[in-house]
């Protein structure tokens, strides 16, 4: 903590410093011990963690915190509301069972909503549905197992059909095609 606010740029660009009570080491123990000894019960591994990242160091701002509760609470984290509680992506991520990378790609690179994002099945999933190949009239002409089927049945790319299933009005080798 306290080589973090004499010698971490970013702590002292935000001018976070530790209460002066705290530069004797007995007096952040009396302070702190407690609630470390209460955190370890639970936790192999315990950091020092500031409750708001804007604030100083003193008993009312600081708990103790998991390595990785520690790293979802940094000004960069990108915070989400989920089922009634805000929560960070990697949290919300390791929740629903999906690739933080993954979600944070349907957010940021493609726009998606955080409900549309996490309702998106993983591309292969989505290529082992089975699809419908549609007339330019709306009938369904013939269904087929999988993208990949489709694919080496007509001889078309898959991304190519794929791409007309997600669009609404785009065609591949002359046919509309959904997903079952």
């Amino acid at each position: 903590m306290i080589n973090r606010c004499r010698h971490t740029k970013l702590y002292k660009d935000k001018n976070i410093v530790f209460c002066k009570r705290w530069k004797s080491f007995l007096n952040f123990k009396k302070d702190m011990y407690a609630s470390y000894l209460e955190h370890k019960k639970n936790h192999k591994k315990t950091t020092l963690e500031r409750i708001n990242n804007n604030k100083n160091y003193y008993p009312d701002n600081c708990c103790w915190a998991t390595p990785a509760e520690q790293n979802g609470n940094k000004s960069d984290t990108l915070i989400y509301k989920y089922l009634g509680e805000k929560k960070s992506l990697k949290q919300i991520a390791r929740q629903v069972g999906i690739n933080y990378i993954t979600l944070h790609a349907r957010l940021r690179r493609y726009g998606y909503s955080l409900d549309e994002a996490l309702k998106l099945k993983n591309i292969n999933e989505r290529r082992k549905r089975p699809v419908n190949k549609i007339s330019v009239d709306g009938k369904i002409v013939q269904t087929f197992g999988s993208l990949t089927e489709a694919s080496k049945n007509i001889g078309v790319d898959k991304t190519s059909i794929w791409q007309a299933c997600q669009k609404k009005g785009r065609t591949s080798a002359s046919f509309y095609w959904e997903y079952v």
